[in-house]
């Protein structure tokens, strides 16, 4: 009898320690968090994608150019933002979704009509980001 205590009482011990280091979710579901390295990597996909619109966007409202443009920088600046915040969500790591949601602010708050200006921005966001994506 008093080994099965004991046995039980180191079986619970483990699967305590196993919880503590979130190796057991314990009935919060499956993780739905994206590792850092990832969300860094998808974050700078998305970075390219737009600062390119934006840079087309951009060049097609300029004085002499046709009026082809097929979206208005301020609404990819707006979209752009938004997809920043929900790449944040994806993550645990608080150090990093402060650095995107951070970013975002900045590029939301500057809405350069400069690409070289704004190509600065978004390197200082990638650059604020870089410490927490391992």
């Amino acid at each position: 009898m008093f080994g099965m205590i004991l046995l039980l009482a180191a079986l619970a011990g483990g699967f305590i320690l196993s919880w503590k280091a979130g190796l057991v979710p314990l009935g919060n579901g499956p993780k739905t968090t994206v590792d850092a390295a990832q969300v860094c990597d998808d974050v700078k996909a998305q970075n390219a994608d737009y600062l390119g619109k934006i840079t087309a966007a951009l060049a097609a409202g300029a004085p002499g150019a046709s009026a082809a443009a097929t979206a208005k920088p301020a609404d990819l600046y707006a979209e752009w933002v938004t997809k920043l915040h929900g790449q944040a969500a994806r993550t645990d790591n608080a150090d990093l979704q402060a650095a995107i949601n951070g970013f975002a602010s900045t590029l939301e708050g500057s809405q350069s009509a400069d690409a070289a200006a704004l190509t600065g921005v978004v390197t200082e966001g990638e650059r604020s980001m870089e410490p927490h994506c391992a």
